[in-house]
């Protein structure tokens, strides 16, 4: 996707500097991806706080997304049996496959 934004100097000078990134574009790339992995940590720990153990990022994802966006969660896969007790969750497990 094509963008313009407008960014401070000093801020993008700093994180230039810091990141070692080699243009402005690459700052952006990894403070945008930065920011989506440090949400998902944080999924992970309030999860870990409630005793739900989590095997693969992707679960997490997966079943945070199901959660704020009201959907259910259809599934097959042990994996996510353990989601299954978080509040706001509905899912709708298949009894083949398991």
């Amino acid at each position: 996707m094509r963008t313009n934004i407008v960014i401070d100097e000093k801020p993008m000078k700093d994180a230039l500097r810091s990141s070692g990134a080699k243009t402005k574009r690459d700052v952006v790339e990894l403070g945008l991806r930065t920011l989506v992995q440090l949400a998902q940590q944080e999924k992970a720990r309030r999860l870990r706080g409630l005793g739900i153990t989590v095997r693969k990022t992707i679960d997490t994802i997966i079943a945070t997304r199901c959660i704020e966006d009201g959907l259910e969660l259809l599934h097959a896969d042990r994996d996510f049996d353990a989601f299954e007790s978080y509040p706001g969750l509905r899912v709708v497990g298949t009894e083949a496959g398991r």
